[in-house]
Formats: structure tokens, C-alpha cells, sequence
């Protein structure tokens, strides 16, 4: 930024002030009181307004205001973003008289930038601009604290090469993770996870004990159901006992062939038709391509999650060609126009605006507007006629044409006649009184014709006919329409152009529009890397399947052998089943073997058939005594008494497996083991947490370190410019500093007045540069060289016109030892004395 030049109409002390600007360095004389301070406080309240400062006890809405004056108003002309700018600032007592104005020189064309205009310029609030570009001969401490802002731009400039970026930021905001972890109480945090965690399992092991409740009381109806069959077919059977007496008194051998007979029939059951027994290197094998089918499909199940996540987004994001469209039409060259248009517009109405307001009131007379126009003029006329045949003049115009007359007599003796009969009979008739009463009463006639069309059309409009007279001035105002007309059309056609981009991204304004074409350039964006992803995904998934599908193809052909039908039975079910089965079967063909020879033992040649048969009623009935009539009604007695309690015993239990209620413990376990994964993730993430922040804070120490020792550079050297005096200068955090001298480090208030300014002068100096590195800024410096010696001063001017040749310099002084040194390289400004302002 450069600034050309300043006028200030009243600021303070000053008034009607105006200076260009046309060098780097500007020196600005003037004795004591002035206005070189005023001056300086001018161009902070140009760029920050009237604000107060109570950290540097400054009110500029104060000193801005001249006294018994009740505003203050000065301009800037800059060079600023390729443009040269006119800003204009209006302060009065209070805000609401206040007013920032920036247009551009040549065009008038306004620019908006936000206030304060030095954040949205230097990118520095007051505070921060005062304590770099803003010196005074007093010592002004740069920092406050580690907070201060000028302190995070210069430590973030060292960190990240970014102003805004820090790690003070960044640990903040792990602080903040982790603080939701450890203490949060909303979902998402390891306190809540670990309620819910205890909940759940209080839950499952209610679950478990009424499940195992319910499956013994199930097992109990089962039993008892049993029971009751049983029960009926002993009553059934007991007038079947007098035939088998026989063996009822083969009682131990029938109970052994009971007890051989259900374990033959056991193993019987057991026994499995087609087996086929492979041997230990089929097997081997066998398992080994089951695992490899299993790593292949868990692989493709992964593969077939995240290509499913991946067409889901692309399937959310439905208006896609919508916005590839919008894209399309608005082009970054459209994009400038709809701009240009709009400033465009601002301009129009603003002058249609005023052309309104200087355009009056216009009465509505619809269609009848010209006819009421060529009234107003004809009744005029009339009335002017009629004024000039009332005047008292005739006899000075009658005078004048006898003189005229006698005139031409004297000149032509012979036109005497003439004269008579054309200039003075005609006159005489004319100002004649009964030929004058004869014209005022036509005139009258006419006058009144015309109020009577005037009072008519006034009726037929509504209006008052003196409203109506009023008018004619107003309706020829109104004739000047055509420039209205054009302005309004321009307008309209500015409006029409940029309806239709409003129209198709569904936005009123360019700040909308602009924010959902980032909208759609981000998701567009978004969108295709998701299609390059999906198809990357889909082309992976295609080979994962064939090598599946030929792993189960050779799978099949091996166990169809052994009786595998995919359709029944899934792959590693029936492989489970049968190596189950070789090693049961083993068991049981000894144990077959065993039990045929014990059978043949008990029943000789008798058949089987028949033995069970009779067996059977023996079984059921329990009968373990002789058997008489007595014992067979008792024994019918006790069945009948035992069906009884069985039946109200069922009834019982099943009302009480009906009141038994709750989740299944099989789900409960599920979600109580995806609650404890997601707790050892955020622990995990907790960990992670900590752990980052330490390494944090430890680089984070190490960059500041090597940072303030490099600052301590600089100022050392710009130090030793000035003063000629080697000394090593130490910036302690950016909030104090000491320096070395010899062996012996001292604080820099063991200084004198004059070398701690010119210390401090070193650091404002080297915090610019870092800050702005080398951009054009203004530095305003107000006597800042009073304490120095020429020769330092000297040296501190050179350093100015070497290292900071590229910033516009403005020096403030009363003395005239700058000047000797300048001469050549500044341009020299001496304000007016006091007593000429």
C-alpha cells in the first residue's frame, strides 16, 4: 500500500491541510505543537476510526474533533490492490455521525472493506498496529503476555510459515478430545460407554437367569408331557397284563434285554448310511482349501462393504449433473461479469434515484394527460391575453406612434398620408374603449370555456379543479421521461441477465450464489474421486469372486464323494459333521459288535419283535412285584391321582413360562462385545490423544527456542547498527529482554533512556520485517529519534533507507539534524507554524 497524498478539512489542531506523498521516506517538520502528533494520530484514525484505546490512553473520537467544532473529516488517496483509492472518514460526537467512504479515483466506483479498515488492510487490530507501525518517542513494551496477538503472528510465522496456524491451536484442541473422552457426558465418551457398558450387563445377566429359568421350565413340560402319555397308556395297558405273566417271571432277564435292546437301538439311530472314509492326507488337504475359501470370502465380504459405502454417497448425492451444470454456466469470466453488472446496477439505481427525487410529484391522469396539458396551456394564454388588454399603458403606446409618425412626416413630407392612415388610424381603433370592452368580453367568453372543460374533466378524474390548475407544471416536469425510461430499462436488463443464474442455482444473491458454487465445485470434486474409487473397487471385487468360485468348485468335487449336497447343507457344517462322525463311528462298531453278542445271549432264538413287544407294558407299568387284581386297582387308583397333580402342575408352569419377558442374552452379548470394542477404541484413541500432545508441546518448546534465539539475531544486529556497540541481545519469550556485554548478562532496563529506545526501535523494526516481510506498509515514527546522538541517529537512518527501502516511511521531527542527513533521499515537508493555522 503507498498513500499519495491527504487532505484534512478539520482534524484537531489542523485544518484545511493538504500534502503529497512522492518518495519512500517522508520528512515532516515542524516546531513544537504544531500538529506532527496530530498528524500521526490522523492516519491511525484514518485507518481504525474513532475509537478508544485505554491501553495507550488514547480517544480518537476526541482529539479527532476540533473544539466548539462538532465533526472531524479528512481524505487518503492510495495506491492499494492495483487501484487507486480515495478513502474518506467523517467523525462526529457521536457514532451515528460517523462514516467510512472508499471509492475509486477515476471511476467513483465505490469498495467495500470491513472495518476496521487497518485489520482488513495490515491484517493488525489498534493495539497490534500501534506497537509495530506506530512510534512515539516513548518506550512501549511490544508484549503483554503470551497471548498477545503480535506474539502468536510472530511465533506461528516461525512454526508453520502461516500467521493463523499454531500450536498452541493445535494442543487446545486435542485438550478439548480429550477433555470429551475423560469427562464428557454426552454419548461418545468413555464415562458414558462405561454406564451403558454396566447397564448392559446387568441386563444379560438377568436375561441369562430368567432364560435358564424359562428353558427348566420348558424341559419340565416336556417331562411332564411325557410323563402323561405315559401315564395314560399304563392305564391303557394294565387289562393287558394277565397275558404276559410269562415274563413276568423272567424279570431280571427281561430288564437286561430292556437295558441292551434301547442301546442297540441308540447306536442303531447313530449308524449313517454312505460313508465313505477318506484318508489323512484328502483330509489335510480338504481343510486347507475350507481355509482358504474363508480368507477369500472374508476378503470379498470387505471388498463388497466399502464398494457398497462408495455407491451409497454416490447414490446420495442426487443433484450431481445439476450442479456439473451450474459449473458449466457460470465460468470464472461469467463470474467477473454478474460483478460488473452488479456494481453496474448500484450505479443506475443510484442515479435513477436521484433523478427521481428532482422529478416531483406526478398526478394521475391516465390516458387524459396530454389533453389536460394542451388545456392548461390554452387557459394560459387566455388569461395572459386578457391581462395585457386590462393594462393602463395605451396612452405612452399611442404617444410613441404619433412621435413615430411625425417622424416619417418630417423625413417624407409626402408620406404624411400615409403614415396617418397605417400607424395611427389602426392604433385609435384598436385601443378604442368599445373595441377594447369587445375584446376583454370574448377573452372572458374563452376563459370561461375553458374552466368549464377544466371543472368537467376534474369531475369525470376525481380531482380537484384547483389541484387540476396546479398541475401544469408538475405534468411538464413529467414530459422528461425518456432518460427514466432508459436508466430503468438498463436496469431491468441487468436484472433479467442475472435472474437466470439465480434461477437455475436457486440463490437471490451474488454472496449466496458464490457460496453454493463453492458448495458445488467441493462436492463435484468429491463426488468423481468416489467414482474413480467405486470403480477401482468393482474392478477388484470381479477376481475376487472367480477365485471363489473356482475354490468351491474343486471343494464340491471333492466332497460330493462323501454325500455333500450344497443345497442342503452348508460347506462347513457338513465337513464339521463329518469328522464328528469318523471318530464316532469308530465307537460304535466295537460297541455294536459287543451288544449283538449280549442280545443273543438273553433271547436265544426267540424274535426280537415279539420280546419288545411284550416288554413294552412292563416298562411303562413299573411292575416290579407279583401281580394280583388288588395291586392292578390300586395301581389304576395311583395313575388316576398322578395324571391329576401332572395336569395342574402343567397349568401352573405354563403360566409361569408366559410371564417370563426379556431380551435375548445371545443379542445382549453381542452388543455388550461392540460396546467393549468401541470402549478400547476411544481408550486407544485417549492414548493416541496424550501422546500427541506431549510430542506436541516438546517440538513445540524446541521451535520456540531456536525462535527467539533467531529474533535475538536480528535485533542484535539491528542493535549493533545503530549503536556501534557489540552486544548479544536475548528476547525472552517476546515479553522482556536482556543483553550481554563482556561476560556479564544484564536486564535491558540497566540501560540508559536513550539506548533502551534504540533497542526497542531495533525490535519494532525486525518484528515488522518478519511480519510483513518487506510488503509496502506505512511506518509512522514521531520524534522517535529525540534521545539519539547524531551519530546513532544517523546510523538508525541508514538502516532505514538499506533494509527498509520497500515501506513508505513518514518521520515526525522539530529538529533540523534529520534534514542534513535526508537531504537527497526523503521528501522534506514542513508544516505551517501555529499561529498560520
Amino acid at each position: 500500500m503507498r498513500i499519495h497524498k491527504l487532505y484534512i478539512k478539520q482534524f484537531g489542531k489542523l485544518k484545511e491541510l493538504e500534502l503529497s506523498f512522492t518518495k519512500e521516506i517522508q520528512l515532516i517538520e515542524g516546531e513544537n505543537e504544531a500538529g506532527k502528533s496530530t498528524l500521526q494520530r490522523f492516519f491511525l484514525w484514518m485507518f481504525y476510526g474513532a475509537v478508544p484505546i485505554k491501553e495507550f490512553n488514547l480517544n480518537l473520537r476526541e482529539l479527532a474533533v476540533p473544539q466548539g467544532e462538532t465533526y472531524a473529516f479528512g481524505s487518503l488517496e492510495v495506491f492499494f490492490d492495483s487501484s487507486q483509492l480515495i478513502i474518506e472518514r467523517r467523525s462526529g460526537l457521536n457514532r451515528r455521525d460517523d462514516f467510512l467512504r472508499i471509492y475509486e479515483k477515476n471511476s467513483k466506483e465505490q469498495r467495500y472493506y470491513q472495518e476496521p479498515l487497518g485489520k482488513s488492510i495490515f491484517g493488525l487490530t489498534v493495539h497490534e498496529f500501534i506497537k509495530t507501525l506506530f512510534m512515539g518517542s516513548e518506550t512501549t513494551s511490544a508484549f503483554n503476555d503470551k497471548n498477545d496477538g503480535l506474539f502468536m503472528k510472530l511465533s506461528n510465522l516461525l512454526d508453520s510459515g502461516e500467521e493463523e496456524v499454531s500450536y498452541k491451536k493445535a494442543a487446545e484442541d486435542i485438550d478439548r478430545q480429550i477433555k470429551v473422552l475423560k469427562n464428557g457426558k454426552n454419548a461418545g465418551s468413555i464415562p458414558q460407554l462405561q454406564g451403558e457398558i454396566r447397564s448392559l450387563f446387568a441386563e444379560l445377566e438377568a436375561s441369562k437367569r430368567m432364560f435358564l429359568e424359562k428353558e427348566k421350565i420348558q424341559n419340565e413340560l416336556e417331562v411332564l408331557d411325557t410323563e402323561l402319555i405315559s401315564l395314560k397308556r399304563q392305564q391303557d395297558l394294565l387289562s393287558e397284563l394277565q397275558t404276559k405273566a410269562r415274563l413276568f417271571h423272567k424279570k431280571s432277564d427281561i430288564l437286561k434285554l430292556k437295558g441292551a435292546l434301547d442301546e442297540l437301538n441308540e447306536l442303531i439311530a447313530e449308524k449313517e448310511k454312505n460313508w465313505i472314509s477318506l484318508s489323512e492326507v484328502d483330509a489335510k488337504m480338504i481343510r486347507e482349501k475350507i481355509e482358504q475359501l474363508h480368507l477369500a470370502q472374508e476378503d470379498l465380504l470387505k471388498m463388497n462393504e466399502e464398494h457398497q459405502r462408495t455407491v451409497r454417497d454416490l447414490e446420495l448425492y442426487l443433484t450431481y449433473e445439476e450442479d456439473l451444470k451450474l459449473m458449466d454456466e457460470i465460468k470464472a469470466e461469467t463470474w467477473m461479469q454478474l460483478i460488473e453488472e452488479e456494481q453496474e446496477e448500484h450505479r443506475l439505481q443510484r442515479e435513477l434515484l436521484k433523478n427521481r427525487e428532482h422529478q416531483g410529484y406526478d398526478h394521475s391522469f391516465g390516458s387524459r394527460k396530454e389533453e389536460v396539458l394542451l388545456l392548461l396551456k390554452k387557459y394560459e394564454r387566455q388569461l395572459k391575453w386578457l391581462k395585457s388588454t386590462q393594462r393602463s399603458g395605451r396612452f405612452p403606446l399611442i404617444l410613441m406612434l404619433f412621435i413615430a409618425a411625425a417622424v416619417f412626416s418630417l423625413l417624407r413630407p409626402s408620406g404624411l398620408i400615409f403614415s396617418t392612415h397605417f400607424l395611427l388610424v389602426p392604433s385609435l381603433i384598436i385601443y378604442a374603449p368599445p373595441v377594447q370592452r369587445k375584446l376583454r368580453s370574448h377573452a372572458l367568453t374563452k376563459i370561461r370555456h375553458s374552466e368549464n372543460q377544466i371543472d368537467q374533466i376534474s369531475l369525470e378524474l376525481g380531482l380537484d379543479p384547483g389541484e387540476v390548475l396546479r398541475s401544469k407544471k408538475i405534468l411538464l416536469m413529467t414530459e422528461d421521461t425518456e432518460h427514466l425510461r432508459i436508466l430503468s430499462q438498463k436496469i431491468e436488463d441487468i436484472q433479467k441477465n442475472r435472474e437466470y443464474y439465480y434461477r437455475i442455482s436457486g440463490t437471490s444473491t451474488l454472496k449466496a450464489l458464490a457460496s453454493v458454487m463453492e458448495t458445488c465445485r467441493k462436492n463435484i470434486g468429491l463426488h468423481q474421486e468416489r467414482q474413480a474409487k467405486e470403480t477401482i473397487l468393482r474392478e477388484r471385487i470381479r477376481p475376487q469372486q472367480d477365485k471363489i468360485t473356482l475354490l468351491e468348485r474343486d471343494l464340491i468335487y471333492h466332497l460330493s464323494p462323501l454325500g455333500y449336497d450344497p443345497d442342503k447343507a452348508s460347506l462347513d457344517d457338513f465337513w464339521e459333521g463329518y469328522e464328528l462322525n469318523k471318530v464316532r463311528r469308530s465307537l460304535l462298531e466295537e460297541k455294536e459288535n459287543q451288544l449283538h453278542l449280549s442280545i443273543k445271549g438273553l433271547i436265544g432264538e426267540e424274535p426280537l419283535e415279539r420280546v419288545l413287544e411284550e416288554l413294552s407294558a412292563f416298562e411303562e407299568l413299573s411292575l416290579q412285584e407279583d401281580i394280583s387284581e388288588e395291586l392292578l386297582s390300586e395301581k389304576n387308583q395311583h395313575l388316576s391321582l398322578q395324571l391329576e397333580k401332572m395336569t395342574t402342575a402343567k397349568t401352573e408352569l405354563s403360566e409361569k413360562y408366559e410371564r417370563l419377558q426379556f431380551r435375548d442374552p445371545y443379542y445382549l452379548e453381542d452388543y455388550l462385545n461392540t460396546k467393549h470394542i468401541e470402549e478400547q477404541s476411544l481408550h486407544r484413541r485417549l492414548s493416541v490423544l496424550l501422546k500427541t500432545k506431549e510430542l506436541l508441546m516438546n517440538a513445540e518448546d524446541l521451535l520456540k527456542k531456536q525462535y527467539v534465539q533467531i529474533l535475538g539475531d536480528e535485533v542484535s544486529r539491528r542493535f549493533e547498527q545503530i549503536t556501534g556497540m557489540k552486544r548479544t541481545v536475548f528476547v525472552e519469550d517476546l515479553n522482556s529482554m536482556s543483553f550481554q556485554e563482556g561476560i556479564h548478562r544484564k536486564d535491558d532496563k540497566k540501560l540508559s533512556s536513550g539506548a533502551l529506545s534504540q533497542l526497542y526501535l531495533s525490535l519494532r523494526l525486525t518484528m515488522i520485517n518478519r511480519i510483513f516481510s518487506e510488503n509496502s506498509v506505512p511506518i509512522l515514527m514521531d520524534e522517535v529519534f529525540n534521545s539519539f546522538d547524531d551519530l546513532r541517529m544517523e546510523n538508525a537512518l541508514k538502516l532505514l533507507i538499506t533494509e527498509f527501502s520497500s515501506y513508505q516511511i513518514f518521520i515526525f521531527t522539530s529538529h533540523k539534524r534529520e534534514r542534513v542527513f535526508l537531504e537527497n533521499s526523503a521528501e522534506i515537508l514542513v508544516l505551517p507554524k501555529k499561529d498560520n493555522m
